[in-house]
């Protein structure tokens, strides 16, 4: 539904095609654009992109609410070697094909009219003049029939920034005769037309390769009904942020937000209680919505929240709304973590409090306008809130609105209570404060590993089993307000064979008093495998339902031995036989494990 209003309304403004969904997969921490995806396992995000297409193309062929979705970026662009954004990656075959490309094949299946390569190099060469990359693996591999962009300026960066084409006409000329590349994106597109011409002049690009990329683009705008009618349809506009997508915003949000310590049942907060709220993030729109957001790196600071016009909301304005009662507010720092005017009056106005919750945002930004060296926060930060700690018997929670996940170190344990919100949107503020003050049982879980410290950025939860997994939290770490507890794993066979799939089901009850929306995660974890180590855990299905208190719900999925094989060196999709735990809600205290044992043939 977020992808077909998302559509509804690009269409309003007339425009036909959109740069998104992302594909790529979350595995170095500080990579500026971690917020734009899905998370760090393949499974799920091939299951979000897949889910994300549908509702934003829908029948995009006739019906003229919907637009072209481009599936990006293409591929293991989400690696780079040091987490700057646009450096190269080295990625062993293999793992690319068993972690980065199932996600792009989930995209092209659900009928992607489009897709972008991705910036910069792959194991040494430019992804732009990769015929391994852009035609042997993209369209004689994974089929894709779609129309492929480059990203911005990717063919002029060959040979002004990489140093990998000798000149714009070398650079057009290994882009094209190389790849199945189709359309260049570029802040001077007439010096590639030129270009491009002095080629087919020369005759060192075909008209027939030119023709096969043509098609393609005009069977898009075919397609779109961009020859019939190419201007907005203003019997959209008026749909624009209208009640029901206001409220499916917030929904969105409601689900993606993550509790992940509640010591002492600090949360949920009372409406009797003495709140105090720190941080810049509290009282901003633009500051929970983050980057690609009115402007590219977010509204700048001119523009603030009056950019919005009253389209959105603030956490502030949740809690009061909640409250009824003026928010206890100290801004104290800014969102980049320096103290500001009122830091001095923190520790004061805590001790008066019976609670306190600290805000860190994190400054909207994108690509790398948005690099840093380290997911260490500002030291006025981690200061204040330790002094806090050590100063008062105050309760202390930390409310996380940020791009990507920063070192809390000593904070993790001082703090009673950590809600991660991530960046719930122009219309979040409420959800948020909704979860804060128990409107609702928070239900999301951890799409990402969150490190501890800067050597955890590449870490995932499919690390080797014998491998440290030490993070801040896990991947599909989250709890909610009720008790909630699921009974023994049943499954239809302790036989796991090719073609032979077999059903598991596990029974999760609500103890508490609230309606529990309830995600299942079902992962496998292969105890040995034949010269590869297996990793700690894989994601293989999930689920979520809602169950009232005092009732249960029994989830079921299906579980195939195909779904085991994997990558060898020789990029070859092996099965290899062994004992297999089957774990339901791994990484959290209500999990449960059953044992089966899988078979190769």
């Amino acid at each position: 539904n977020t992808g077909r209003v998302g559509a509804k309304d690009t269409r309003s403004v007339g425009v036909h095609w959109t740069f998104g969904p992302l594909a790529d997969i979350n595995l170095q921490k500080q990579w500026p654009r971690n917020f734009e995806n899905f998370g760090e396992d393949p499974y799920l995000i091939g299951e979000m992109v897949h889910a994300t297409i549908k509702g934003t193309q829908g029948n995009y062929k006739k019906d003229r609410t919907r637009i072209a979705s481009c599936f990006k970026h293409f591929i293991g662009y989400s690696v780079p070697y040091n987490g700057r954004d646009q450096e190269p990656r080295y990625i062993p075959f293999n793992h690319l094909l068993e972690y980065h490309v199932p996600q792009f094949q989930r995209a092209i299946d659900a009928g992607s009219a489009t897709g972008m390569e991705a910036y910069s190099a792959l194991n040494g060469q430019d992804t732009i003049a990769s015929n391994l990359i852009l035609k042997v693996l993209l369209r004689e591999q994974m089929k894709f029939k779609g129309m492929l962009v480059s990203d911005f300026n990717e063919i002029n960066s060959a040979h002004s920034k990489h140093m990998a084409a000798f000149n714009q006409s070398d650079a057009v000329h290994r882009s094209f005769s190389q790849t199945s590349l189709d359309m260049s994106m570029s802040g001077d597109p007439f010096s590639f037309v030129e270009t491009m011409i002095d080629l087919v002049n020369a005759g060192s690009i075909s008209v027939s390769r030119i023709d096969e990329s043509v098609g393609r683009i005009l069977q898009l705008k075919k397609d779109l009904g961009i020859f019939e009618s190419p201007y907005s349809d203003l019997s959209l506009i008026d749909t624009v942020g209208s009640t029901q997508d206001v409220e499916l915003s917030r929904n969105t949000a409601r689900e993606s937000i993550i509790l992940l310590k509640n010591d002492n049942d600090v949360l949920p907060l009372s409406k009797d209680e003495n709140i105090l709220f720190v941080g810049a993030s509290f009282n901003s729109t633009r500051y929970i919505t983050g980057a690609w957001n009115v402007k590219m790196q977010g509204p700048s600071d001119y523009d603030a929240d009056v950019v919005y016009a009253g389209y959105s909301d603030t956490i502030l304005k949740g809690v009061e709304s909640i409250t009824g009662k003026t928010a206890n507010w100290i801004e104290g720092y800014t969102i980049t973590g320096d103290m500001i005017k009122g830091y001095n009056n923190i520790v004061r106005e805590a001790r008066k409090a019976d609670k306190v919750v600290f805000c860190f945002g994190e400054k909207p930004g994108t690509e790398t306008d948005a690099d840093i060296y380290t997911l260490k926060m500002a030291e006025d930060q981690y200061n204040i809130a330790r002094r806090v700690a050590e100063d008062t018997s105050t309760p202390m929670i930390l409310l996380l609105t940020q791009n990507r996940p920063y070192s809390l170190g000593e904070l993790s344990k001082l703090a009673d209570g950590i809600v991660n919100a991530n960046l719930p949107g122009a219309y979040g503020g409420l959800p948020v404060a909704e979860a804060l003050f128990g409107v609702f049982s928070p239900n999301g879980r951890q799409p990402y590993t969150y490190p501890k410290l800067d050597y955890q950025s590449p870490v995932t939860y499919f690390t080797p089993i014998w491998n440290e997994y030490d993070p801040e939290f896990a991947f599909g770490q989250g709890m909610g307000y009720n008790d909630i507890t699921y009974s023994n794993i049943t499954v239809s066979s302790d036989e796991l064979r090719q073609g032979k799939p077999i059903t598991v089901s596990v029974t999760a009850y609500n103890n508490g008093k609230m309606p529990q929306l309830e995600p299942v995660l079902m992962f496998t974890t292969q105890k040995i495998r034949a010269e590869y180590s297996p990793e700690k855990y894989r994601l293989r299905s999930f689920d979520k339902k809602s169950i009232a208190p005092g009732a249960s719900h029994t989830f079921t999925f299906n579980l195939t031995a195909e779904e085991m094989m994997f990558y060898n060196v020789n990029n070859n999709r092996v099965l290899s036989g062994g004992p297999v735990d089957i774990t339901i809600n791994a990484f959290n205290k209500n999990s449960v494990t059953k044992s089966i044992y899988l078979y190769e043939a």
